[in-house]
């Protein structure tokens, strides 16, 4: 028997899948581009001749903007939360180390119309309604609440198992063994990728990987 694909809804509005089982998966594919796509924008502010130079930065807008609205489509806050950390940080970089920047005219063009790229983004977020759905987090959205309560739940279980409960098993013994008795969701993981790791490998395992992480960035 073929399994109907299961769609999810924001309001009536159906949230992009683009074939994965769930929006939040595709969200991260997204979340990942639009960053590399904003370097890619960067980048062809330093083509030349002036005509190539347009063609790239039309060609790099583009494929951000249709980047950023395939992420909104998914309406995932964690997806959106990443591409702005993500964009803020590139945006902060190129401020930082601005003296390498293009110069004279292009470069007061590339900080306005670079904004007024932003402000584009923006605008479809809010019109998409992605914007009013991450503001609920700062309401009483239940799902944000139960995922602080997991994340406190994720470090104490880390700091009383310092060796890790073992693969795929975090869900499992969060639920046996320090879910409030109130509460009855189930999970497989602590819904945070860091936190899974950290609760399943133990301290050592997670220390070793973070180094090596760490060491690209030095």
């Amino acid at each position: 028997m073929i399994e109907t694909p299961v769609e999810y809804y924001y309001g009536e509005t159906l949230r992009w899948s683009f074939g994965f089982d769930n929006p939040n998966k595709a969200a991260v594919l997204f979340a990942c581009a639009v960053p590399l796509l904003w370097c890619v924008w960067q980048m062809a502010w330093r083509v030349h001749p002036i005509g190539l130079k347009i063609l790239a930065l039309l060609a790099s807008a583009s494929a951000l903007s249709a980047a950023w609205y395939c992420l909104i489509m998914t309406f995932s806050r964690g997806g959106l939360v990443a591409a702005v950390v993500g964009l803020i940080y590139l945006i902060g970089h190129a401020l930082w180390h601005r003296h390498q920047s293009t110069s004279g005219a292009w470069r007061s063009a590339e900080i306005w119309i670079s904004s007024l790229l932003i402000s584009l983004l923006v605008a479809m977020t809010v019109w998409n309604g992605l914007g009013s759905r991450s503001s609920e987090a700062l309401g009483q959205d239940a799902s944000v609440g139960n995922r602080v309560e997991l994340w406190d739940s994720a470090l104490q279980m880390a700091a009383e198992n310092i060796h890790g409960f073992g693969t795929g098993k975090s869900g499992e013994q969060y639920m046996q063994w320090y879910q409030p008795l109130e509460r009855h969701e189930g999970y497989r993981t602590m819904v945070n990728s860091y936190l899974t790791f950290l609760v399943e490998q133990g301290w050592l395992v997670s220390m070793v990987v973070w180094i090596v992480f760490g060491l690209f960035w030095v």
